[in-house]
């Protein structure tokens, strides 16, 4: 009796998308469930989000690469061993269709480096890095980029 909408990475929608759902959300049907999912729910607006429960779902993605390829990435000064690395997440992200695998990998670098305060100056390189391939830069080029200057510091 029920009618349930599923709307996955709500943080993708088009500028005049959120407007048109306020209104429906506002004023829902009794009959209709809305589910909303995001792995950025900082991007929704403040109005949508205070109309909705929020429900944070662990990252159920299994982890494509060992921690020591972080360390490996972080510490070492070959470049060849960095963009071997990148050359296995960018074939692994082609596969799975997805940068999800970068982002994983980007994130754990992120906190490697916070708990290092000798690697902290690092920090908003890395930042930098995550937040490009989040707006659609060249994830290979972003992340050599990366390797290069992290090898160069």
């Amino acid at each position: 009796s029920y009618r349930i909408v599923i709307l996955e990475n709500l943080e993708r929608a088009s500028l005049s998308a959120p407007q048109a759902l306020l209104k429906l959300i506002e004023e829902p049907h009794p009959q209709v469930q809305f589910l909303f999912t995001t792995k950025n729910h900082h991007r929704l607006l403040d109005t949508i989000l205070s109309r909705m429960t929020v429900v944070r779902t662990p990252n159920i993605v299994e982890s494509s690469f060992e921690d020591n390829s972080v360390d490996s990435f972080i510490s070492s000064d070959n470049l060849l061993d960095k963009y071997q690395i990148i050359d296995d997440l960018v074939k692994i992200s082609k596969d799975l269709k997805s940068k999800s695998n970068i982002h994983e990998f980007l994130e754990k670098i992120i906190m490697s480096i916070r708990n290092s305060r000798l690697k902290r100056i690092h920090l908003e390189l890395v930042l930098d890095s995550y937040n490009a391939i989040l707006h659609n830069a060249n994830p290979k080029l972003v992340m050599e980029r990366l390797a290069f200057k992290l090898t160069n510091r």
